[in-house]
Protein backbone atom coordinates (compact mmCIF):
# COMPACT_ATOMS: atom_id res chain seq x y z
CA UNK A 1 0.00 0.00 0.00
CA UNK A 2 0.87 3.58 -0.05
CA UNK A 3 2.54 5.85 2.60
CA UNK A 4 -0.62 6.44 4.20
CA UNK A 5 -1.53 2.89 4.87
CA UNK A 6 1.42 2.63 6.91
CA UNK A 7 0.23 2.30 10.70
CA UNK A 8 3.79 3.86 12.03
CA UNK A 9 4.00 6.46 9.60
CA UNK A 10 0.42 7.39 10.21
CA UNK A 11 0.65 7.45 14.16
CA UNK A 12 3.65 9.58 13.44
CA UNK A 13 2.03 12.24 11.27
CA UNK A 14 -0.67 12.76 13.82
CA UNK A 15 1.91 13.09 16.81
CA UNK A 16 3.65 15.52 14.72
CA UNK A 17 0.40 17.50 14.10
CA UNK A 18 -0.82 17.11 17.65
CA UNK A 19 2.73 19.00 18.49
CA UNK A 20 2.24 21.28 15.75
CA UNK A 21 -1.09 22.68 17.43
CA UNK A 22 0.27 22.92 20.95
CA UNK A 23 3.52 24.48 20.21
CA UNK A 24 1.44 27.03 18.19
CA UNK A 25 -0.31 27.81 21.79
CA UNK A 26 2.84 30.17 22.92
CA UNK A 27 3.58 30.97 19.30
CA UNK A 28 0.23 32.34 19.66
CA UNK A 29 0.66 33.97 23.06
CA UNK A 30 4.14 35.78 22.58
CA UNK A 31 3.04 37.16 18.75
CA UNK A 32 -0.66 38.38 20.80
CA UNK A 33 1.91 40.07 23.45
CA UNK A 34 3.87 41.79 21.00
CA UNK A 35 0.84 42.96 18.59
CA UNK A 36 0.59 46.04 21.43
CA UNK A 37 4.31 46.25 21.99
CA UNK A 38 6.51 46.54 19.08
CA UNK A 39 7.34 49.77 17.20
CA UNK A 40 5.27 49.76 13.85
CA UNK A 41 3.39 52.11 11.07
CA UNK A 42 0.29 52.04 9.88
CA UNK A 43 0.83 49.67 7.00
CA UNK A 44 2.73 47.45 9.09
CA UNK A 45 -0.02 47.55 11.32
CA UNK A 46 -2.45 45.90 8.83
CA UNK A 47 -0.31 43.52 7.96
CA UNK A 48 -0.01 42.40 10.97
CA UNK A 49 -3.63 41.73 11.04
CA UNK A 50 -3.63 39.53 8.43
CA UNK A 51 -0.48 37.77 9.87
CA UNK A 52 -2.83 37.05 12.97
CA UNK A 53 -5.70 35.90 11.51
CA UNK A 54 -4.24 33.68 8.62
CA UNK A 55 -2.52 32.35 11.51
CA UNK A 56 -5.08 32.24 13.68
CA UNK A 57 -7.17 30.03 11.39
CA UNK A 58 -4.05 27.78 10.10
CA UNK A 59 -4.28 26.69 13.37
CA UNK A 60 -7.84 26.32 13.71
CA UNK A 61 -8.14 24.02 10.84
CA UNK A 62 -5.25 21.99 12.01
CA UNK A 63 -7.08 21.64 15.37
CA UNK A 64 -10.05 20.45 13.72
CA UNK A 65 -7.70 18.03 11.67
CA UNK A 66 -6.35 16.76 15.09
CA UNK A 67 -9.86 16.71 16.89
CA UNK A 68 -11.10 14.66 14.00
CA UNK A 69 -8.18 12.27 13.78
CA UNK A 70 -7.97 12.09 17.26
CA UNK A 71 -12.18 10.69 17.62
CA UNK A 72 -12.06 8.64 14.16
CA UNK A 73 -8.99 6.99 14.83
CA UNK A 74 -7.52 5.00 12.33
CA UNK A 75 -11.47 5.35 10.82
CA UNK A 76 -10.06 8.94 9.54
CA UNK A 77 -10.74 7.99 5.65
CA UNK A 78 -12.94 5.36 6.28
CA UNK A 79 -14.64 6.20 2.76
CA UNK A 80 -13.28 7.94 -0.02
CA UNK A 81 -14.81 10.87 0.39
CA UNK A 82 -14.13 11.23 4.23
CA UNK A 83 -10.33 10.94 3.07
CA UNK A 84 -10.37 13.29 0.65
CA UNK A 85 -11.83 16.03 3.09
CA UNK A 86 -9.39 15.53 5.38
CA UNK A 87 -6.78 15.70 2.88
CA UNK A 88 -8.33 18.94 1.76
CA UNK A 89 -8.39 19.95 5.26
CA UNK A 90 -4.88 19.61 5.93
CA UNK A 91 -3.60 21.26 2.44
CA UNK A 92 -5.75 24.37 3.39
CA UNK A 93 -4.20 24.89 6.84
CA UNK A 94 -0.94 24.29 5.07
CA UNK A 95 -1.47 26.50 3.02
CA UNK A 96 -2.65 29.35 5.14
CA UNK A 97 0.48 28.95 6.93
CA UNK A 98 2.38 29.48 4.40
CA UNK A 99 1.25 32.45 3.81
CA UNK A 100 1.14 33.67 7.23
CA UNK A 101 4.52 33.01 7.45
CA UNK A 102 5.21 35.06 4.68
CA UNK A 103 3.75 38.05 5.83
CA UNK A 104 5.59 37.65 8.92
CA UNK A 105 8.39 37.79 7.34
CA UNK A 106 7.50 40.84 5.44
CA UNK A 107 6.44 42.24 8.67
CA UNK A 108 10.44 42.01 9.80
CA UNK A 109 12.14 42.23 6.62
CA UNK A 110 9.84 45.11 4.19
CA UNK A 111 8.43 47.43 7.54
CA UNK A 112 11.23 46.78 9.96
CA UNK A 113 8.39 45.87 12.46
CA UNK A 114 9.83 45.13 16.03
CA UNK A 115 12.96 47.61 15.37
CA UNK A 116 12.76 50.26 17.50
CA UNK A 117 12.58 53.23 15.55
CA UNK A 118 15.46 55.33 16.96
CA UNK A 119 17.50 51.53 16.01
CA UNK A 120 15.92 51.96 12.41
CA UNK A 121 18.06 55.09 11.70
CA UNK A 122 21.23 53.84 13.18
CA UNK A 123 20.43 50.81 10.47
CA UNK A 124 19.78 53.30 7.55
CA UNK A 125 22.80 55.32 8.47
CA UNK A 126 24.92 52.50 8.79
CA UNK A 127 24.07 50.93 5.72
CA UNK A 128 24.44 54.43 3.94
CA UNK A 129 27.87 54.06 4.71
CA UNK A 130 28.57 50.47 3.35
CA UNK A 131 31.44 49.46 1.82
CA UNK A 132 30.13 47.77 -1.54
CA UNK A 133 28.77 44.12 0.04
CA UNK A 134 25.48 44.46 -0.99
CA UNK A 135 23.77 46.74 -3.02
CA UNK A 136 20.28 47.49 -1.66
CA UNK A 137 17.13 46.34 -4.05
CA UNK A 138 15.57 49.66 -4.28
CA UNK A 139 17.22 53.31 -3.14
CA UNK A 140 17.77 54.35 0.43
CA UNK A 141 16.49 57.75 1.73
CA UNK A 142 18.76 60.62 1.04
CA UNK A 143 21.12 60.51 4.22
CA UNK A 144 20.94 62.90 7.37
CA UNK A 145 23.92 64.99 5.56
CA UNK A 146 22.99 65.14 2.64
CA UNK A 147 19.48 66.72 3.86
CA UNK A 148 20.83 68.87 6.48
CA UNK A 149 23.48 70.12 4.25
CA UNK A 150 26.65 68.16 5.99
CA UNK A 151 25.35 70.11 9.79
CA UNK A 152 24.81 66.61 11.06
CA UNK A 153 25.53 65.95 14.53
CA UNK A 154 26.87 62.66 15.40
CA UNK A 155 24.83 60.83 17.72
CA UNK A 156 21.49 62.38 16.52
CA UNK A 157 18.31 61.30 15.69
CA UNK A 158 17.92 62.17 12.53
CA UNK A 159 14.61 59.22 11.80
CA UNK A 160 12.07 60.58 9.89
CA UNK A 161 9.21 58.94 11.64
CA UNK A 162 6.45 60.80 11.15
CA UNK A 163 4.16 60.89 14.61
CA UNK A 164 0.94 60.07 11.65
CA UNK A 165 2.75 57.34 10.70
CA UNK A 166 4.41 55.39 13.68
CA UNK A 167 1.46 53.24 14.95
CA UNK A 168 1.99 52.85 18.82
CA UNK A 169 -0.51 50.72 21.29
Amino acid sequence: GGLGRQPSLRRAGFRLLVAGVLLAIPAIATGLLAYGRVDHSDAAHELMNLHRNLMLAAVGLFSIAVIWRWRRGNRVAATRRAGAVYGVLLAAASALLVVAADRGAALVFEHGTGIATGRLGEVVRDRERAHGHATPSRPLPPSSEARSGGDHVEGEDTTQAREDTVHTH
